[in-house]
């Protein structure tokens, strides 16, 4: 501050101080509160931004930019923002101004993926689902149709079936897998007996020899078929 003093002379030499005067100026503008939280998943908007002014004159008005998007924002409480780089500017009731700048970092995205085991036999109960996973914080959680597990589950009969993995931050990834099964086999026989008791029967018009006729289908080569322990 500065203090200036107003004195009136007249021809005749003689003076008197009127007034003494102090002018003073305003503190700069500043930050009393700056509070800037990242979004805390991949492409998630919930960023947010609380800012309080003090110095230079009140009242005072907010602008907040995204350089990306090209969004305003006139409030100094702002919630559901992206990652990206933000420009602040402060202006009081003299239109004085505080800027400044941040940036917002996306988080990496969370990579969730299974590999899965069809089952090998109609109804056969043996298919599995595996987990694999990255860009995760720990701890963290996979459901398997509302169940928790761990990196795999198995055993399982043919279906659909969802998986979720929420992190610590609450980022979540979801994946819908499909278990096949094989079609079941289908295998019938029919039985042809000795028309004669003799098997050693001579004549060849009569049938001495009994024997069996297998039918099948849906088998996956290589088979093998046993009959009385004979393959």
């Amino acid at each position: 501050p500065s203090d200036y003093t107003l004195t009136v002379f007249d021809q005749d030499g003689c003076s008197e101080t009127l007034i003494t005067i102090t002018i003073s100026e305003p503190s700069p503008i500043a930050l009393s509160l700056g509070t800037f939280i990242s979004p805390s998943c991949f492409n998630l908007t919930d960023g947010s931004v609380q800012v309080l002014a003090t110095g230079g004159t009140p009242s005072y008005n907010y602008s907040l930019s995204h350089s990306e998007s090209g969004t305003v924002y006139n409030n100094n409480i702002i919630g559901n923002l992206a990652a990206g780089s933000y420009q602040l500017s402060i202006t009081d009731q003299n239109t004085c101004s505080f800027d400044t700048s941040f940036v917002f970092d996306n988080p990496l995205e969370l990579e969730f993926e299974t590999q899965v085991t069809d089952l090998t036999c109609f109804q056969s109960n043996d298919g599995a689902i595996y987990y694999d996973y990255n860009n995760v914080t720990s701890p963290f959680t996979i459901q398997f149709n509302g169940q928790i597990v761990i990196d795999s589950i198995v055993n399982l009969g043919a279906g659909i079936f969802n998986s979720v993995i929420t992190d610590a931050n609450g980022c979540q990834k979801s994946i819908v897998d499909t278990i096949n099964q094989p079609s079941d086999l289908s295998f019938t026989s029919s039985v042809s007996t000795p028309s004669c008791n003799d098997s050693n029967n001579s004549n060849e018009n009569l049938d001495s020899i009994g024997h069996f006729t297998f039918t099948f289908s849906v088998v996956t080569a290589a088979y093998q078929l046993i009959f009385n322990d004979v393959t």
